[in-house]
This record gives structure tokens, C-alpha cells and sequence, in this order.
């Protein structure tokens, strides 16, 4: 299955005064699992992220892969790379 263009939201801040799970709105974990089947020809591809703000008009976090087959993660302003040998990674059909 692919996905281009994907997203998901967590709406918990839109609910005003009385929000079921506020606890969600500042201590929360973000798990993913993301298949990479391929490089990106150039530059960077971003792959999951958080924004905040009515529009999503605030970047917070972005992970990206990039055409060098390092992980990148953008918070705070600054740019991390992430060698991909750190990162647990799986050979093609072991599941």
C-alpha cells in the first residue's frame, strides 16, 4: 500500500474548555513505521511531522530521509542528521 500525501490529526486543542484527553496536548508519543522502498533523486522527502496553530502555520518536528540514506529531523530550527546505521532497520521480506 502507498501513501502520498497522507496525514492524521490530533484535533484535542479545537475542543476548547471542555477537552476530553488534555493530558494529550502536552505529553504525548508519536509511533510510525515507514517502509522506504526507494532514494530521493535529490534533497530530502519529508516522511512525518507536527505542526501547530489553527493552519498548521508552526512547524515543531520533521523527519525526513534524504538521497544520501540519512535521516534528518528538523526541531527547534536546526537540522539533525541521523546516520541510518544507528537506526534499527530490517532487511526486505523478513516479516
Amino acid at each position: 500500500m502507498k501513501f502520498q500525501g497522507a496525514w492524521a490529526e490530533w484535533p484535542v486543542g479545537r475542543q476548547g474548555e471542555n477537552q476530553l484527553y488534555h493530558f494529550a496536548n502536552y505529553n504525548f508519543t508519536l509511533v510510525a513505521m515507514v517502509s522506504i522502498e526507494g532514494v530521493p533523486k535529490e534533497g530530502s522527502i519529508p516522511v512525518m511531522g507536527v505542526r501547530a496553530g489553527s493552519k498548521g502555520e508552526n512547524k515543531l518536528m520533521e523527519l525526513s530521509y534524504d538521497n544520501e540514506k540519512n535521516w534528518q529531523v528538523l526541531c527547534g530550527g536546526q537540522t539533525l542528521k541521523l546516520d541510518s546505521s544507528t537506526l534499527g532497520q530490517r532487511k526486505p521480506n523478513t516479516w
